[in-house]
């Protein structure tokens, strides 16, 4: 008998043998009862099921967002532990079966239940005085995290209280006491699955000494003036500061226990600014508060002078006057027309010039006004001004700024910003059919012209160059700048250039700013702006005067030059001079203060 006859012969008798067999019958599956979550971190959710009877096993499966379910694993025990992200929300179910000949038999799916881990604890965080009442509080972000909550150790109920909730890297938290240590816990937390933190963590940090509060010029005459200041907490003293307007630096002044300090024997009208902080030792070492706002002092402030109408129409006037250095403001008073000895006071300025657009008809009015040193209760003032009468009275030109009086002092033929609120002169003026020479600058002086000026001279292609700077003074009430474009045949020996012709105009803007105390404080505000655009000769005038204080104006330039060779001309002659500049492109940046090398 051949092998396959075999073969056949086998299979029948099995299966013969396997009709003979008694029939197994299986009973069904139940449903996992409960499931719940058993506990989570940052990175691992588990969860745990009640125990289904006769089922081999169970199969986890768990969905994430609008994912399909996914089958995780078959697991023999009544638990699972799912590696996750932190911050993250998921839904799980569990099903019980059980092993059947060649296949499996499965009870239905449990309920769903949600969980979600933690975000990460945060790291990097750090603690900073930034002032004697407050403290800033930095971290790093935390994966899966939502927001972040703060919360401060209060010594009286010996508990960790909340401060506040933030989305932001940065908590600042105020109303703090000076030089007291602060205890602060800061976790991440989200919503994703109800109300979810990360662990805490703790930094502390302590305030600084506390600033010294009422700052005032208490005392001034003609020969004294006197600080004075409240006493701060745990301060051992103070040092006072000085303002030095020639290097723009604040020197060390005095160190004293007491909290005032007089000056006598100083001379009149004499201007400085003042700050202070306090200080105390620990552990041999100095530690101090933040400083106060600078405060002017001095001794009385002399009584302005030079007063002129700068405007006159049948909208309101406005006056200006010779500016006087270190002064907190002006005070200005007006009589009325049949009211000469009725004086009212019509407003205050900071600046030495005000418009007054209270004026109630036509007439001829009266305006006093006094300078004043020191804030709030602590004003001293100086003398009154001379009364200067303005008629009130209409003018053709409703948008003209000029007046007689303006025009005495040398701005006819110049024209008006409105936009930028400066003098300007003209794109062809009768100036510029006369060129340059340094001659003009020597004769300025008199014609009231106080000025200071810079001199950028380079050779370009077939011609020297010069590109000059002024700025200061223009006659008794305006201030302002100015920057031309000029050059010259090589073969002309004599200095004396030619103002440059359309062809050779350059891009320019400018602006000019000047060092004011603002809030008791010194910083540059800008008073003048020329747009970008092309020039040969750009212009800039205000009301001002600045005759004993050059160094309080400073004028920014971006010229762009005409290609590479001319700017390298520009640049190396501003470094012979000692000049710091930028370069961006062919555009030149640079500030003119007055500087000598």
């Amino acid at each position: 008998m051949n092998k396959s006859i075999k073969r056949i012969i086998s299979f029948v008798l099995c299966l013969c043998m396997l009709s003979s067999m008694p029939i197994i019958s299986f009973a069904a599956v139940d449903k996992v009862g409960t499931i719940k979550v058993a506990s989570f971190t940052d990175s691992k959710i588990e969860i745990q099921w009640s125990k289904v009877d006769g089922a081999d096993g169970y199969e986890v499966y768990r969905k994430t967002g609008s994912d399909d379910w996914e089958r995780l694993k078959r697991v023999e025990s009544l638990s699972y532990s799912d590696s996750v992200k932190p911050g993250t929300l998921h839904s799980y179910r569990v099903r019980a079966y059980k092993d059947k000949f060649l296949s499996k038999e499965y009870g239905a799916y449990s309920e769903t239940v949600n969980a979600a881990t933690k975000p990460k604890n945060i790291t990097g965080l750090k603690a900073t005085a930034y002032s004697s009442k407050g403290i800033e509080l930095t971290w790093s972000a935390a994966e899966g995290a939502q927001n972040y909550v703060v919360y401060m150790y209060n010594a009286g109920t010996k508990e960790y209280e909340r401060v506040g909730t933030t989305d932001k890297l940065s908590y600042k938290v105020t109303g703090l006491s000076a030089s007291t240590k602060y205890y602060f816990q800061v976790r991440a937390y989200h919503k994703l699955n109800g109300t979810i933190t990360s662990d805490w963590t703790k930094v502390s940090a302590t305030t600084p000494l506390g600033d010294v509060e009422n700052f005032v010029l208490k005392e001034c005459t003609d020969t004294t003036y006197a600080l004075s200041w409240s006493k701060t907490k745990n301060a051992e003293g103070y040092e006072i500061y000085k303002y030095d307007t020639k290097t723009s630096e604040w020197d060390f002044f005095r160190s004293t226990k007491a909290r005032s300090y007089k000056f006598k024997g100083v001379g009149k009208n004499y201007n400085v600014l003042y700050k202070i902080r306090s200080y105390a030792t620990n552990s041999g070492k100095k530690i101090y508060g933040v400083f106060s706002e600078p405060i002017a002092a001095g001794t009385i402030p002399a009584a302005p002078t030079n007063i002129v109408a700068a405007r006159n129409t049948t909208n309101d006037i406005a006056v200006a006057w010779l500016a006087i250095n270190g002064v907190s403001g002006y005070e200005i008073y007006r009589a009325d027309p049949g009211l000469t000895e009725n004086w009212k006071k019509v407003g205050t300025t900071t600046e030495a010039n005000f418009t007054d657009k209270t004026v109630p008809g036509t007439g001829v009015y009266k305006y006093r006004l006094r300078a004043y040193k020191g804030t709030g209760d602590h004003l001293f003032f100086s003398e009154f001004s001379e009364v200067k009468s303005i008629t009130f009275q209409k003018h053709e030109n409703q948008d003209s700024i000029y007046t007689q009086e303006l025009e005495q002092i040398g701005l006819v033929g110049y024209l008006y910003d409105s936009k930028n609120e400066c003098f300007y002169t003209s794109d062809d003026p009768w100036q510029r059919n006369f060129g340059y020479s340094e001659v003009y600058d020597v004769a300025a002086g008199l014609t009231l012209m106080i000025i200071e000026t810079l001199r950028i001279k380079f050779p370009y292609k077939d011609k020297d160059w010069m590109i000059q700077v002024w700025k200061g003074q223009y006659g008794l009430v305006l201030i302002g700048a100015e920057v031309g474009v000029y050059n010259k045949p090589k073969d002309r020996k004599i200095e004396h250039y030619d103002c440059a012709e359309d062809a050779d105009k350059l891009r320019m803007e400018m602006e000019m700013e000047r060092l004011e105390t603002v809030n008791g404080k010194p910083q540059w505000k800008r008073i003048i702006y020329r747009p970008y655009a092309e020039y040969w000769w750009i212009t800039g005038f205000v009301f001002g005067n600045e005759l004993g204080n050059m160094d309080s104006l400073r004028v920014n330039i971006r010229i762009t030059m005409k290609d590479y060779q001319m700017l390298s001309g520009v640049t190396s002659s501003l470094e012979k001079q000692g000049y710091y500049y930028e370069v961006d492109g062919l555009d030149v940046y640079f500030t003119f203060r007055g500087e000598k090398k």
